[in-house]
C-alpha cells in the first residue's frame, strides 16, 4: 500500500469534516483513516478546536473555519437566506488550504461513514481491518487516477448502495460524503441546503469539468446523524429543495404531493441524473485503471469468501 499512499500524499489532501464530535468513538470515518495509516485532517468552526484538542487531536490537524469568515463567505454564496450555514463553509476552507498547501485535489469525508466495501459485499467485524489497510488506500488512489486521466473534476464512491461486480465500474451520478474534487477548477461551493447536489452539477455544467460516481466501491454511514446538523435539516426541510430546482429545474424538480393516508401532504424533491459528459484524456492510463479495479474488486471479494469458509 505505499505506493497508494505515496500517490494520494503527493497531489492530495484528505479532509474531514467534523462538528460535535470529539471523542473518537463518535467520528467512525477517523478509525478508517487511521487503520489504513492514511494522514487527514479535520475542518471544524473555530467553536469546535478546544474540545478536539483535549480528546488528544493534535493542533497540527485541525483546519479551523472563524465565525467571521464563515458569515463572509456564506452571504456571498447562499441559496436562500435561512439563519443556517450548513456545511458549505467548511467544505470551501477544504479547498482553500489545499490550495494553500499547494495540492491539486482535495478529498472530502463526513465524519460518520461506518462501513466501507467493493464489489457486492460490505466489510464486517473480521475484515474491516484487512479492508482499511488493503483496499481503502486504492479506493483514494483510484478516485485521483480516474481524475487525471479523464475530464472529471468531482467524483465519489457509492452511498449505501452494492453494486455487483459486473456493473459499470464508472457512471453518471452525485457524490455525497466521500468525494475527491480538483482545487484547480476552482467552483465554489453553495448552499445550506444540497450543497453536495449542486456542487455535483455545478462540476457537470462547467463545460471544462464533470462529476461521476466510481461505481464499484461504496460506503454507508450512521442511520441517523446525532449532531445539530441533521437538527437544522429537519427544522427547514420544507424549504430544502426550492432553491436547487430554481438554479437547475432540468435536474431536480419539487413540488407537493399527498400521503398514502390521504389526510396529509407533503413536500417531496426528485433528482435526474447529470448529463453524461466524462471524456477520457489518456486512453491507455484509463484502461490500466479499469483493470486494477477489477482485480481490486475480485481480491476483496475472494478474501472474503476465505474469510467466511474458515469459520
Amino acid at each position: 500500500m505505499l505506493q497508494s499512499k505515496q500517490i494520494i500524499e503527493k497531489d492530495t489532501t484528505i479532509y474531514v469534516i467534523t462538528h460535535g464530535r470529539p471523542n473518537p468513538k463518535d467520528r467512525p470515518t477517523t478509525w478508517w483513516l487511521e487503520e489504513a495509516g492514511l494522514p487527514f485532517k479535520f475542518v471544524m468552526n473555530e467553536k469546535q478546536v478546544d474540545s478536539y484538542l483535549n480528546a488528544g487531536v493534535n493542533e497540527s490537524q485541525i483546519v479551523s473555519v472563524s465565525d467571521e469568515w464563515e458569515d463572509e463567505y456564506f452571504e456571498r454564496h447562499k441559496t436562500y437566506p435561512v439563519p443556517f450555514h450548513g456545511a458549505i463553509c467548511n467544505r470551501q476552507m477544504c479547498l482553500e488550504d489545499a490550495k494553500k498547501n499547494g495540492k491539486k485535489y482535495a478529498y472530502q469525508l463526513d465524519d460518520n461513514i461506518v462501513i466501507f466495501g467493493a464489489g457486492k459485499v460490505h466489510t464486517t467485524g473480521k475484515t474491516k481491518s484487512y479492508y482499511a489497510k488493503n483496499i481503502l488506500p486504492k479506493v483514494f488512489e483510484h478516485l485521483y487516477r480516474m481524475c487525471e486521466c479523464t475530464n472529471i473534476g468531482y467524483m465519489g464512491i457509492v452511498l449505501g448502495a452494492t453494486p455487483t461486480v459486473e456493473k459499470k465500474i464508472l457512471r453518471n451520478g452525485y457524490a455525497y460524503s466521500c468525494f475527491i474534487e480538483n482545487v484547480e477548477a476552482d467552483i465554489k461551493w453553495r448552499g445550506p441546503f444540497d450543497d453536495d447536489v449542486l456542487h455535483n452539477l455545478d462540476f457537470n455544467h462547467s463545460g471544462t469539468y464533470t462529476n461521476a460516481v466510481l461505481s464499484a466501491y461504496h460506503y454507508t454511514k450512521e442511520s441517523k446523524s446525532n449532531t445539530g446538523m441533521r437538527a437544522a435539516y429537519d427544522k427547514w426541510g420544507h424549504i430544502r429543495p426550492i432553491a436547487t430546482s430554481q438554479i437547475y429545474p432540468d435536474h431536480v424538480q419539487c413540488g407537493l404531493a399527498t400521503k398514502a393516508n390521504g389526510q396529509h401532504m407533503r413536500f417531496y424533491h426528485k433528482l435526474k441524473p447529470p448529463h453524461r459528459n466524462v471524456r477520457i484524456k489518456d486512453e491507455a492510463a484509463f484502461k490500466e485503471l479499469i483493470h486494477e479495479i477489477r482485480e481490486t474488486q475480485l481480491a476483496w471479494i475472494k478474501y472474503n469468501k476465505e474469510v467466511r469458509n474458515s469459520g
